[in-house]
C-alpha cells in the first residue's frame, strides 16, 4: 500500500499517511502498472494474459472483492 500512496502523492493526488485507500484510487495505480495488476488478478484468482491490455473491469471487479 505504501507504494500506491508514494505513487498518488507523485501525481498530486492528497492521500492519508494510514487508513484505508479509496478504491478508485487502487484501480488508478494497477491501471498505471500493468505488471502490478496482472500479479494482483492472478492472485484472486482471476486469469489475465502476459502480453496485451489489462481490462480496467476486471482490476475493478477484483478490487471491489466481487470476484
Amino acid at each position: 500500500m505504501n507504494a500506491i500512496r508514494e505513487w498518488a502523492k507523485d501525481q498530486g493526488v492528497e492521500v492519508a499517511d494510514r487508513g484505508r485507500l479509496p478504491k478508485s484510487l487502487v484501480v488508478d495505480y494497477l491501471m498505471a502498472h500493468p505488471a502490478e495488476a496482472r500479479k494482483f488478478l492472478v492472485s484472486k484468482g482471476i486469469e489475465v494474459g502476459h502480453r496485451g491490455r489489462i481490462s480496467e473491469v476486471k482490476v475493478s471487479l477484483a478490487v471491489s472483492k466481487r470476484v
